[in-house]
């Protein structure tokens, strides 16, 4: 027995009753309602049912284009759909309900009546039944049903046999002239129709599924087809809350914008950036600074971890010093240490006038600012969180006149509310603060930010060319040379250094500025009074104004050259100067350093 008398033999046993062929048809048309019903229950495909997409259409009048071509593009694709099942599983129905009669038992059924499947399974021939002959070109196919029987048993099976259409008359004359055989061409109108249909339901199918790709276009990129083919509020669903998400999102920012809140892993500001380099040796001042800011950065990050068994306390501190050196910068740095927000005031915002502090309000009063600001960060952050509270130009809280204003702030410092922030006040005028607010507990920890030493200036140098190359590169390489970042910094750097350290003009003498150092310090001396902001102001402005098309030396001398005469145009500038250069020779004094020049290692010669 060969495989297809196997299958043949199989299927006669299986769906050789009448009965059970019947069921297997009934089955098929329950699955088509199960497909259907499924169909519309695929929200993703049909955001309304069949019927109200029919309704649609019936009321086309009342609808709009839009409306009324989505619903027959829908209901196209439902009905090609059910179209594809019917056909597909009538395809599989009649294979399976049918057997495949090959020519040599033909033969035997038609002249011998008896079907032979093997040695022990023989059937004899009863009768034919509903026979049909369709012919295409030259191939003729015989349907109809054959009634076997063996024994007592008895079997119904449908059959199909092939022939050539030559064979056609002696087929009809020899075995089937008492039969009522029934004679179709190959294109009846039925399959006609069908074909018409099924191009019907594929346009507008197509159309359907142009709409449904139109829809996928506004879907996230990385919507994966496992998603697509979910249900369609599913997903709009997921994109509702991805967009609340996200809007939420747009929202806190916003807050925290208005606020001057910034998200430690958005603080972009390190020590480094200011000149600092700890692998450098020395008690320089800016090192001495950047320890101090470190010690309480770290116990800032120690009292979020454990609230008890601290042996230190952090504390609110005073930056004070000239303008350019750092001192807003070293307070985002301690934030970025101490993982904390970081909140940038300005102290002119609790500014009152003198009719303010007499008792005469006319709104909040200074004490209702700084409560209201800190209020609203404590309400946005999460709850427990550290901020380090900037306040630039603290010395123009208050008014013209000490007393009240500062009390009102003194008492939102010692509030318990306000513990988890800390204050880090910066001011060009420590003299002006009001002294109650640098006692023991408040802001008592005062920090000069000075002038730039050369080997700290030099190091500022290198990381603003670092910046630079990476902010401005890739916009106009041409004006960098085309050098990468190493090579660009290694070039110019010490030129920009040289220009400002060595050159006689840029030194201000300490008798020029009434200072009388003593030590090791000569009146004679000359000091560089550049800062940070100076360097960035030649780098990042005027090297670009002098010279547009590139970066060159001549650019540099020219850039130094404009910058200091703006400082020199500033009549606080040399006051600024010579106080704070009488603070650090004061301070050095005390701590046994006259401030000689140093040696930064790997860096230019002093």
């Amino acid at each position: 027995m060969n495989f297809q008398e196997q299958i043949n033999k199989t299927k006669i046993t299986l769906f050789g009753n009448i009965w059970t062929v019947r069921l297997v048809k009934l089955l098929r048309y329950v699955g088509g309602g199960l497909v259907a019903w499924w169909i519309t229950k695929s929200k993703y495909l049909f955001a309304i049912s069949p019927w109200q997409t029919l309704q649609k259409i019936l009321k086309w009048s009342d609808g709009n284009v839009d409306s009324v071509s989505r619903a027959i593009f829908v209901l196209s694709f439902a009905g090609l759909l059910i179209f594809i099942y019917f056909l597909l599983s009538g395809w599989l129905v009649n294979w399976l309900i049918k057997v495949n009669i090959t020519p040599q038992q033909q033969t035997q059924i038609l002249q011998k009546k008896t079907y032979t499947l093997d040695e022990k399974t023989s059937y004899s021939v009863n009768k034919f039944d509903n026979l049909e002959i369709t012919t295409f070109r030259n191939y003729a196919t015989l349907k109809g049903i054959l009634h076997l029987s063996k024994g007592t048993q008895k079997k119904s099976i449908n059959f199909v046999c092939h022939f050539a259409p030559s064979n056609l008359e002696s087929y009809l004359e020899t075995y089937f002239l008492h039969n009522n055989v029934r004679l179709r061409s190959f294109c009846t109108w039925q399959k006609i129709t069908l074909f018409f249909l099924f191009l019907i339901l594929l346009a507008g199918a197509s159309g359907h599924v142009c709409k449904i790709y139109g829809d996928t276009k506004k879907l996230p990129a990385e919507t994966n087809l496992g998603q697509v083919i979910k249900s369609k509020l599913q997903i709009e669903k997921k994109l509702a809350d991805e967009a609340k998400s996200r809007k939420e999102r747009e929202e806190k920012a916003e807050r925290y914008r208005r606020a001057g809140i910034t998200d430690p892993k958005n603080i972009d500001v390190s020590f480094e950036d200011i000149g600092f380099d700890p692998r450098q040796e020395g008690q320089g001042s800016l090192k001495q600074i950047v320890w101090e800011c470190k010690t309480n950065a770290r116990m800032i990050k120690e009292e979020n971890a454990n609230k008890k068994d601290l042996v230190g306390k952090s504390q609110h501190m005073i930056l004070f010093g000239p303008p350019g050196t750092g001192k807003t910068m070293l307070a985002k740095a301690i934030a970025k240490e101490s993982n904390s927000f970081f909140m940038n005031l300005r102290g002119d915002y609790f500014k009152v006038s003198i009719a303010e502090e007499l008792g005469n309000k006319e709104g909040q009063s200074l004490g209702e600012k700084v409560r209201s600001i800190f209020d609203i960060a404590l309400q946005e952050l999460p709850k427990g969180s550290t901020i380090i509270a900037l306040i630039d130009e603290i010395d123009q809280i208050g008014g013209e006149i000490s007393g009240t204003a500062a009390k009102e702030f003194q008492t939102v410092v010692d509030d318990p509310k306000y513990a988890n922030i800390i204050i880090i006040g910066t001011t060009n005028f420590l003299q002006h603060l009001n002294q109650a607010a640098l006692r023991p507990g408040r802001l008592s920890k005062k920090l000069l930010v000075s002038y730039p030493e050369p080997t700290e200036l030099f190091r500022i140098i290198e990381k603003v060319l670092d910046n630079f190359h990476r902010d401005k590169y890739d916009k106009n390489p041409d004006f960098f040379g085309r050098l990468g970042r190493i090579a660009f910094r290694t070039k110019f750097a010490k030129k920009i250094w040289e220009e400002m350290t060595k050159n006689d003009k840029y030194k201000i003498k300490y008798s020029d500025m009434g200072i009388k150092p003593g030590g090791k310090l000569d009146p004679e001396d000359g000091r560089v009074l550049f800062t940070g902001a100076d360097v960035w102001k030649v780098v990042y402005e005027e090297i670009p104004w002098v010279s547009p098309k590139v970066f060159t030396e001549t650019a540099i001398v020219k850039a130094v050259e404009k910058v200091y005469y703006y400082n020199r145009l500033d009549w606080r500038w040399m006051d600024w100067a010579r106080h704070y250069l009488e603070a650090e020779i004061f301070a050095s004094r005390n701590q046994g350093d006259d401030r000689k020049p140093q040696r930064s290692p790997g860096g230019p010669e002093m």
